[in-house]
């Protein structure tokens, strides 16, 4: 009888097997990762988006004046423009960035939240710098603070005091904590890294104007020496210098900031040329 035989690998072959499949691994995986990143700023994207024509939605019905924010300070806790926009999205998960994964921001900041509730993804626009100064017009969306009842409160603004609403921001990826804005000494405050690539989407930050539009732009941080380390002491700008003055409803108007009177659109110039040690990519 014919005896047959049986084939089989040899160790050697398995070994090339096993080496095509690790290589094919290492080039297929950075791939795929760089797919689900890209899925995560589509997604952030469309959120910024919807923000965007919600905050538009808002403005018809509010007389053309954008929103307000306020404390309430009975309950101890912010009242953000996000849950003013809520009503027009009648969803809150769009006000959740994919890409941002911290948790607890109103928890850190003695707002009656869970330590574990995710933080809000998009900040409104206060303008360049943030002051929580009485009576002190930040150049954004937002009047001068007031007190009322012993509430602080920030009033919004006509928009007919924005010139140019396709290149003002309104909101946008923002790595903030209560409250959330987009302020250059406050977008970075729950960053903890030193690189752009590790923030979110890599620096690729999608912004909403206030016409409604919304794009994706590339930001880059730095370590700022002017500004308080005991406050992250991390800035962020727009890469295109051009894009320095869309913080400001009316870049010609003078405001205070760090560096006395100036110009709202020179602001952002001002905290770069005091000193900033730009993150790498």
């Amino acid at each position: 009888m014919e005896k047959r035989h049986r084939s089989a690998f040899t160790l050697i072959e398995l070994l090339v097997v096993i080496a095509v499949i690790g290589i094919l691994a290492a080039l297929l995986f950075p791939v795929f990762a760089q797919a689900r990143e890209a899925a995560r700023r589509i997604a952030c994207l469309s959120n910024t988006r919807q923000i965007g024509l919600a905050f538009q939605m808002y403005i018809e019905d509010y007389d053309e004046v954008t929103l307000s924010v306020y404390t309430d300070i009975a309950n101890n806790k912010v009242v953000d423009s996000w849950q003013i926009l809520q009503p027009y999205t009648r969803n809150y998960q769009i006000f959740y960035c994919p890409d941002r994964n911290d948790t607890g921001c109103g928890y850190k900041e003695g707002m009656n939240e869970s330590p574990d509730a995710p933080c809000i993804g998009y900040g409104y626009n206060w303008g360049p710098m943030q002051s929580f100064s009485t009576g002190e017009y930040q150049g954004g969306l937002l009047g001068a603070a007031v007190n009322v009842a012993g509430n602080e409160v920030y009033a919004g603004i006509p928009e007919a005091a924005v010139p140019n609403t396709a290149s003002t921001f309104a909101f946008g990826d923002c790595m903030d904590r209560p409250w959330y804005t987009l302020a250059i000494t406050s977008i970075l405050s729950n960053y903890d890294g030193d690189t752009n690539s590790g923030m979110v989407h890599g620096g690729m930050f999608n912004i909403a104007y206030v016409d409604g539009h919304a794009k994706a732009m590339p930001w880059k941080g730095a370590l700022s020496e002017v500004f308080p380390a005991s406050q992250s002491g991390r800035i962020a700008v727009p890469k295109d210098t051009a894009a320095w003055d869309d913080w400001c409803a009316d870049p010609d108007l003078t405001i205070n900031s760090a560096f006395g009177s100036m110009p709202c659109g020179q602001v952002a110039a001002a905290y770069v040329k005091t000193g900033a040690t730009w993150f790498p990519d």
